[in-house]
């Protein structure tokens, strides 16, 4: 049963996927620095294994709060280049999984010495790094926290691993100092319908189990500029959250898109 358990909640399934919600948050300190990090939030994943579980799993629920640092699970990654190796390896995973309280987050922390490094740093994480990195560091996590023996980490090696479809992977994000936008990339959207994985998590969403990103930007200054159709901006003009769900990529692109100027 544990071994079920385990492996329907840590391999990011396509039918699992529609079940969650990501949050990419950019912080930028006064002299250009920051992080970006991107929180996987997979809680109702965890309640509907729970709920699968019924009464058999018993006291082999999982609990464990693991932190991991990207050196450590980066060269697990194959054909990965050394310069987004360096532009990665101080990075943390946070990997928090709570069946008592049917919690189960993957936070990726990333810090930048400069706003041109972002748009490296997004790019390295959807292309190069994405569902195996994910995979990989959840394996460590488990690990770590020792919640699983060496046979169960053994099946999870072959089990495959997806590339992870995500709605950002359709816009093009730049960062420089003083302006930060995301547009569509038109040539990928005209191939959404060829996406096999966003079109499975679609007819999840339509089920009752949305995908739903968000955008969020903390600021160093008041923004003095902001253009979107989707844009929220707080009062004091340094926070901006663009919240999206799943249809709005089929539906309506511009939705994902804004510009900031600050």
């Amino acid at each position: 049963m544990k071994r079920f358990l385990l492996l329907l909640t840590l391999n990011v399934s396509l039918f699992l996927t529609g079940c969650l919600e990501e949050t990419q948050e950019l912080t930028v300190a006064k002299d250009g620095t920051g992080t970006f990090s991107s929180t996987t939030d997979m809680s109702q994943m965890i309640n509907m294994a729970m709920q699968m579980a019924g009464d058999k799993l018993g006291d082999q629920k999982i609990n464990m709060d693991t932190a991991i640092n990207f050196k450590s699970i980066l060269d697990s990654v194959k054909d990965i280049s050394p310069e987004n190796k360096q532009l990665l390896k101080d990075g943390l995973v946070h990997v928090t999984m709570k069946m008592d309280g049917g919690k189960y987050l993957i936070n990726s922390s990333i810090p930048f010495k400069k706003m041109g490094d972002v748009e490296k740093i997004n790019n390295a994480m959807q292309k190069e790094v994405n569902g195996k990195f994910l995979d990989n560091a959840m394996k460590e996590a488990m690990k770590q926290g020792k919640a699983m023996d060496s046979s169960m980490m053994g099946g999870m090696g072959n089990q495959p691993v997806p590339a992870l479809s995500m709605p950002e992977n359709y816009f093009v994000l730049t960062c420089k100092d003083g302006l930060i936008s995301r547009v569509a990339d038109k040539a990928k959207l005209a191939s959404l319908a060829d996406d096999e994985m966003m079109n499975q998590m679609k007819q999840m969403s339509s089920m009752g189990a949305p995908l739903k990103s968000n955008f969020v930007i903390n600021l160093p200054r008041p923004a003095k500029k902001v253009e979107g159709k989707n844009v929220k901006v707080s009062d004091d003009k340094k926070k901006i959250t663009i919240a999206n769900e799943l249809d709005d990529l089929f539906d309506d692109p511009a939705l994902f898109e804004f510009k900031v100027e600050y």
